[in-house]
């Protein structure tokens, strides 16, 4: 019974300081600069599709791998469109790295989202991107980037 309790011990202190190295370590994950230029936009099948590039800011000396990003834009609070990434790659320690971002969106719910929301008279909001980054193909890191504020 002693050993029993020794062993789940040991487990329940390593899973507490991993988990605390996991949270230090995402916590120096930022996302810098978002663009709209050198984008790519199209409208096919009532389907409207624009790449953002987006920058990954890895503010610790450890390379970390990216798996894939899924998300949306809000503007004015209401999510006007999901974002894809599933591209897997590595920021190395200390740098940051450029991503492209597909947003995609039909046209006919981004603009009756739109409208409503200038109905609402709450044209001037800001527009932000909101969703889950996935690191090491397990580590889920939530963003939440506001890209512009109007008004």
């Amino acid at each position: 019974m002693d050993t029993i309790l020794k062993i789940l011990g040991g487990i329940f202190i390593g899973r507490l300081l991993l988990n605390r190295v996991s949270t230090a370590v995402l916590s120096r994950i930022d996302i810098g600069r978002v663009t709209a230029t050198n984008t790519s936009f199209s409208i096919v099948d009532n389907l409207l599709s624009l790449d953002l590039n987006v920058q990954l800011v890895n503010n610790t000396p450890l390379s970390i791998p990216v798996t894939s990003f899924k998300g949306v834009v809000i503007y004015g609070g209401i999510p006007i469109s999901d974002i894809v990434y599933n591209t897997p790659t590595t920021v190395p320690g200390n740098s940051s790295q450029n991503f492209t971002l597909n947003v995609r969106s039909q046209l006919t719910s981004l603009i009756d989202n739109v409208s409503q929301i200038i109905a609402n008279g709450s044209f001037f909001n800001s527009l932000s991107i909101q969703g889950n980054l996935l690191v090491n193909g397990t580590d889920i890191y939530p963003i939440n980037k506001n890209i512009v504020t109007l008004g």
